[in-house]
């Protein structure tokens, strides 16, 4: 199984966690989507011409939520056991897909230190929604066990802390399990080649 991802893609640390979660063996591609080439190169390789995409074999699968789906009808290991649990965490994985427009644009992902960011009441609003999805989590993941909702709010988690955002003291316990699980160092560090 090969995944072709970019650096400072959040969405490709997502796809990069769920493989590791599912505990699939792949090879990983960083393209540099800072680079020269980086458009001729994907367009070569991915018609839509954006990361992450997943190769296996003849299958083409591309979105981390379409990856995500299709390393889950494999395994079966990235959504929680209950109907009820795993509708809650469809939820809120979608819900991360496609929402916090302001949060994704005004506070884009980065590996620098220090980052400001000013809060207008749409921001405010998405700031306090996350508190209120991270306030729901069991502890030290949102369930029993680690799952795809963990994979994909990680990267959020790491947004928030890196803008100086704060959550509430309930909401931090989840944020801080998250900045400092194993898969999402791992994944973040697979992402930094060009970086260097």
């Amino acid at each position: 199984m090969e995944i072709y991802v970019g650096t400072l893609s959040s969405w490709s640390i997502r796809a990069l966690i769920c493989l590791k979660l599912a505990n699939i063996k792949y090879t990983s591609h960083l393209i540099d989507l800072n680079g020269p080439n980086k458009s001729l190169y994907l367009n070569e390789n991915h018609h839509t011409g954006r990361v992450p995409f997943l190769k296996d074999n003849d299958v083409f699968v591309y979105d981390s939520l379409s990856i995500l789906e299709y390393l889950q009808e494999i395994t079966g290991s990235l959504w929680p056991i209950s109907i009820q649990d795993r509708a809650i965490a469809r939820s809120l994985c979608s819900e991360m897909h496609a929402g916090f427009f302001h949060l994704r644009s005004s506070c884009p992902y980065t590996l620098d230190k220090q980052n400001t960011v000013d809060i207008f009441d749409e921001l405010n609003l998405e700031i306090h929604r996350v508190n209120q999805i991270f306030e729901l989590a069991k502890n030290p993941f949102m369930f029993d066990k680690p799952s795809a909702v963990d994979a994909f709010y990680s990267v959020l988690a790491f947004r928030l802390f890196s803008y100086g955002i704060k959550l509430s003291d309930e909401a931090a316990i989840y944020q801080n399990h998250l900045l400092n699980w194993s898969l999402f160092k791992e994944a973040q560090k697979e992402m930094i080649y060009f970086e260097k």
